[in-house]
């Protein structure tokens, strides 16, 4: 009996010990299992949680001690989803005892929003039967973020109309994006692998390159302009920032290029610069002839008087010829820097400017040498145009003789020809006429053609022209509101465009003028109450004195401010403001608003020298009040305020 006891005893300790040892072991997985971040999951072959770690409640939105266990995997993390079956990772493991590797799905957390997550399943095999299976899942969220970020980031730059180029150190493009391709022709395959030398044009010397290589080298910012090379070898300007990308050691690892191409700013900025340039001149060579003229006057003078007293037979008389000479050709010189200059004393009227180049043609056949052809095409039968006929003669004889001049300056040419024609046009939304000269000459670099219109340049040899042939076309053609433009090709010749506005007003039967009315009879007019408010003083004054003519009772005021004070103090009795809008202490806008607060039944009329867009800009409360532009007469302002007085 007592080694029975002893026996059992035995036994219930030995079942301790195992008890104790199993109990360790449990709770030393279960503190593995709780230390992961994954989500681990151990579910029975009916896919029912039996284990479930903290990382695994965590991430599905429950607290550390909420039970989970006994709940269906499948229903917990996807719900009532219909699509999901077939493509869940642990329904897929439990059907077909296979391992599903980290598969992405998404999850229903407790509060019903979802996560997505990495989904890795593994059965549980027995006696070579499923008795279960472990699913380890991780929230991807920050990931996915992650990615969104790249990828917006990514779209930026895809879609900026920036040229973004990323290099490794060694300068090796390793990115472009497709403004790149846009601007250089360069396919991104094309670019990839190679240097940023493939768009050196040539311009640039080694100490450029060596300043910036230096530059970003030393970790900073190079900042500056290029003049690059396309890959059909057409040049263009960039603006550029390239800068160093670093890693985690503080090593530089890339470097970035964001670049715009400027050449059409840069191309607008030079003809800003240029037309500066030209006015400058302009203003110049008007004073210059102006004091010349002055000079000349005396010079001619005396030289005629002379002439007139000295023997025709004498050596005097030669002298004296030749001064006169001399300055008939100034004169002609002073000419054209007044037309030029736009400066030139001109008395333009309705002309037919194909009948006056026909007039023109014997002249101008005059001028050219028998073996170079020159024709005339003639696409309209009458075009009027408001100029001095004397200016026509001017362009054509400038622009004929120019074209011989070219012709004769090529080598050899084989086909010496010079084509004027004339036609009607259409530029810029209004009607031209449009006066052509071709020629067979030369041509004319496209770095040059820039400067050909300014004054006393030329490609002649020395001595031969004055340089002012061009110019003096440009100047006539300015003067005249109208544009001058040039198409040429080295070796292939010239061709230039002048358009001058047609003049539509002309009328073949000139109207006949009416005797002039008395003054004011037929204006509308009336004996209402008008407030005036204008800071200038003449024009106040002289709008007052119009009112008052045609009948009506008139107040002053000086600014918005001094205005209310007039109305406040003669209690709103007037039946129409006239106010000015920039005007100091108390603007037109300020003042039509305080008013209409008080009474919204005053009518206003705006007179501004500014447009009536610019008045809407204000508001939409002022889009029905009516305005009349500066400078106006008394005609316009007694039909305007008829109008507003007499509507409701």
């Amino acid at each position: 009996m007592i080694i029975i006891i002893i026996f059992i005893s035995s036994i219930k300790l030995e079942f301790e010990n195992l008890a104790t040892n199993y109990a360790f072991v449990k709770n030393r997985e279960d503190l593995i299992l709780n230390s992961i971040t994954e989500g681990v999951c151990w579910v029975d072959v009916k896919g029912n949680i039996v284990f479930a770690n903290k990382s695994a409640k965590y991430i599905l939105g429950f607290m550390e001690d909420e039970d989970i266990t006994g709940l269906n995997f499948h229903k917990l993390v996807h719900g009532n989803r219909k699509d999901i079956p077939d493509k869940c990772a642990i329904e897929i493991t439990l059907k077909n005892g296979v391992c599903n590797l980290y598969r992405n799905e998404t999850f229903v957390r407790k509060n019903g929003t979802t996560i997505p997550v990495a989904v890795f399943t593994s059965p549980i095999v027995q006696n070579k039967k499923i008795i279960g299976a472990v699913v380890t899942f991780i929230d991807l969220t920050h990931e996915v973020k992650q990615q969104e970020e790249i990828k917006k980031y990514k779209t930026i730059i895809e879609q900026a109309k920036m040229v973004v180029v990323i290099t490794d150190k060694d300068g090796n493009i390793q990115y472009v994006n497709p403004e790149f391709e846009r601007v250089t022709g360069y396919k991104r395959d094309e670019a990839v692998g190679q240097n940023p030398r493939i768009l050196k044009s040539g311009v640039h010397p080694k100490s450029f390159y060596e300043n910036l290589w230096n530059t970003i080298l030393s970790g900073k910012i190079w900042e500056g302009k290029f003049i690059n090379k396309k890959k059909d070898g057409t040049v263009y300007n960039e603006e550029a920032n390239i800068f160093p990308i670093f890693n985690k050691k503080g090593e530089i690892t890339n470097f970035v290029a964001i670049k715009k191409d400027i050449t059409k700013s840069k191309k607008l900025e030079e003809q800003l610069i240029h037309a500066q340039k030209m006015e400058a001149i302009g203003r110049l060579v008007g004073g210059i002839a102006h004091d010349f003229n002055n000079i000349l006057t005396i010079v001619s003078g005396y030289a005629e008087m002379l002439e007139a007293v000295t023997e025709k037979n004498s050596k005097q008389y030669d002298y004296v010829v030749k001064i006169i000479e001399a300055v008939d050709r100034t004169k002609d010189l002073i000419s054209k820097l007044l037309a030029f200059s736009r400066k030139q004393e001109i008395k333009p009227k309705p002309v037919n400017i194909v009948e006056e180049i026909k007039n023109l043609e014997k002249m101008l056949r005059r001028l050219i040498p028998e073996d170079i052809n020159l024709k005339f095409s003639y696409k309209v039968d009458s075009l009027i145009i408001f100029i001095d006929p004397s200016q026509i003669e001017q362009i054509l004889i400038n622009l004929v003789v120019n074209a011989k001049d070219a012709i004769y300056e090529k080598k050899d040419p084989k086909i010496k020809e010079i084509v004027v024609s004339i036609e009607e046009t259409i530029f810029r939304g209004r009607k031209f006429a449009l006066i052509s000269v071709k020629d067979t000459g030369k041509g004319i670099p496209k770095e040059i053609q820039k400067k050909i219109f300014e004054p006393f340049f030329t490609t002649k040899k020395a001595g031969i022209g004055t340089g002012l042939g061009l110019s003096t076309v440009y100047g006539i053609v300015m003067q005249n509101k109208g544009y001058v433009t040039v198409e040429s090709e080295v070796g292939k010749g010239a061709t230039f465009y002048i358009y001058l506005p047609v003049y539509e007003k002309y009328s073949e039967k000139p109207e006949k003028k009416e005797k002039e009315k008395e003054k004011f009879v037929d204006l509308p007019g009336g004996n209402e109450k008008i407030l005036i408010v204008e800071d200038e003083k003449e024009i106040r004054e002289i709008v007052k004195e119009m009112l008052e003519t045609l009948g009506y009772k008139v107040q002053d005021a000086e600014n918005g401010k001094e205005a209310i004070e007039i109305l406040k103090r003669e209690n709103y009795d007037f039946d129409l403001v006239i106010s000015d809008i920039i005007m100091p202490e108390m603007d037109g806008y300020e003042m039509y608003r305080e008013i209409k607060k008080i009474n919204p039944n005053t009518k206003f009329l705006f007179i501004t020298g500014y447009s009536e867009n610019a008045l809407h800009e204000y508001g939409q409360e002022f889009t029905n009040v009516k305005f009349l532009k500066k400078p106006f007469n008394i005609k316009e302002l007694a039909f305007e305020i008829r109008k507003i007085l007499n509507s409701q």
